[in-house]
């Protein structure tokens, strides 16, 4: 009889295993639908015993967190509430990474993985640049030119400074003037996507992102036009805007880009070479001897150019990427060097370094 138990027994352990198992019902109460880098998020993980048997020991992994280990009774549940920091841009793995539930005496374990736990994307934050413009020498707004020709109702977007003071106030809406030659004058964004190895290099691409993101805002908000020009998800990502309403695209577009680009920023501004390009903003994380090249040509041809440089200054003391830096800014190129973890606002509000 004994002998028999023996046997039985790891069946026995297998079955009741396998019964509690399709009887743990499990919820996840997510953050709200977006959620800005260095907030964080609130989450909290249900797991129910809708049977009538106990569980036997049940282990839970979570992807953030250390391992529970606890009992369930029959009709009862356990609650788990964790409040996480949010250091980074992009996807934040959450849900449960594994369950393991014990068998009777120990002669069997269950395992179930779940490799496709739920996420949520985190998105860069914004940094509000209330100073003084952060490139100065950029000419913003309409340049006009010419007699006035014309008049029209204002539509939402229309720049303050064309308004008809005094026709508007007669008429009792707004009205905007219209010249015989008016042009916008834009900034071009280039931002430098190849996926780079080395120290803290999810540091410097949030630094990149958010610092993109913080002069986009400031140049959309003074209804200066602005393109943005990049490669993303192996696509070249061109997009435009002219006022604060077509923020919100380029902030979806930043908060989703992808550093794996298959051409290098060189491939990018060579074509420019052929003509002058409105004022240039690029924003790369190193600075080869092809594209110091490249920048040299432009200047040498005119280009209005601003280079933002993303990294650690101590890395690059001593070398060529230092080297070529240092020769831009004497070719009176302003140069901007913020590390991964340096301010954006005392940094650019107080003009270039």
């Amino acid at each position: 009889m004994f002998f028999y138990l023996l046997l039985v027994l790891p069946v026995l352990s297998f079955l009741y295993t396998l019964l509690v198992s399709s009887q743990l019902q499990s919820y996840e109460e997510l953050p709200k639908e977006r959620v800005v880098r260095g907030e964080p998020i609130s989450y909290r993980y249900t797991l129910y015993n809708k049977g009538i048997l106990p569980s036997p020991p049940l282990r839970l992994y979570f992807p953030f967190a250390c391992t529970r280990t606890f009992l369930l009774p029959p009709r009862t549940s356990q609650t788990f509430t964790f409040l996480l920091p949010t250091f980074f841009r992009g996807a934040y793995p959450l849900g449960l990474e594994k369950l393991e539930i014990q068998g009777l005496l120990g002669l069997y374990q269950k395992k179930r993985s779940f490799c496709n736990g739920s996420s949520l994307w985190i998105h860069p934050a914004l940094v509000i640049l209330d100073g003084k413009d952060p490139v100065p020498h950029y000419e913003k707004g309409w340049q006009e030119a010419g007699s006035l020709w014309d008049i029209r109702s204002y539509v939402p977007g229309d720049p303050l400074s064309k308004v008809h003071w005094k026709l508007s106030a007669k008429k009792n809406e707004w009205i905007l003037r219209q010249f015989e030659s008016s042009q916008e004058q834009k900034v071009l964004f280039f931002l430098d996507t190849q996926r780079l190895e080395g120290k803290d290099i999810a540091l410097r691409e949030n630094q990149l992102i958010e610092t993109a993101v913080a002069l986009i805002y400031f140049y959309l908000s003074h209804e200066t036009p602005m393109e943005l020009w990049c490669f993303s998800h192996e696509k070249l990502l061109q997009l435009q805007g002219k006022n604060k309403t077509d923020f919100e695209k380029m902030y979806q577009a930043l908060s989703y880009l992808s550093f794996s680009s298959p051409w290098t920023v060189e491939t990018l501004f060579s074509f420019l070479l052929l003509e002058t390009p409105p004022p240039l903003v690029l924003l790369t994380l190193q600075i080869s001897n092809e594209l110091y090249q490249l920048l040299c040509k432009g200047v040498q041809k005119g280009w209005n150019l601003t280079l933002i440089h993303i990294g650690w200054k101590e890395d690059i003391k001593g070398s060529l990427e230092e080297t070529y830096l240092t020769s831009l800014k004497e070719q009176q190129v302003p140069v901007y060097q913020l590390n991964p973890l340096d301010s954006i606002t005392t940094l650019l509000e107080r003009g270039s370094l």
